[in-house]
């Protein structure tokens, strides 16, 4: 039998029966235009040898969303809270998702570095 901490998120998301990422995404009803956005941690932002400034570890929103969702479901399991009402299970990702997207910012590629997208107002929070 496999230890409790050696499943993947598609493993776990399969065996208990949990919604899967794509799932999770319809149920927030995120624009395909929004989740399609490229994001930054705040504080990767770095300067390196001649280049300008650039963000580091730049991913899409959903990219973002699906990595939380892996780690959330990892969480449950690893608590033993697999057996979690569907509402309760979407509040509680939307809450853990909405701390992580606070330390982002919404950044656009220069050519040749990722700086913060002044003009875009997208609101990183669900």
């Amino acid at each position: 039998m496999m230890s409790r901490l050696s499943m993947e998120p598609e493993e776990i998301i399969e065996q208990f029966g949990l919604p899967s990422v794509k799932h999770i995404i319809a149920s927030l009803a995120i624009p395909q235009a929004t989740l399609d956005k490229e994001i930054a941690c705040a504080k990767d932002y770095h300067k390196q040898g001649n280049n300008p400034p650039s963000y580091l570890s730049v991913r899409s929103i959903s990219e973002v969303i699906e990595d939380e969702y892996d780690n959330f479901v990892e969480r449950l399991y690893r608590q033993g809270e697999t057996e979690i009402a569907y509402d309760d299970l979407l509040n509680s990702f939307k809450q853990q998702l909405n701390r992580q997207l606070a330390g982002f910012v919404v950044v656009k590629n220069t050519g040749r570095a990722y700086v913060p997208d002044e003009n875009d107002q997208t609101a990183l929070k669900l």
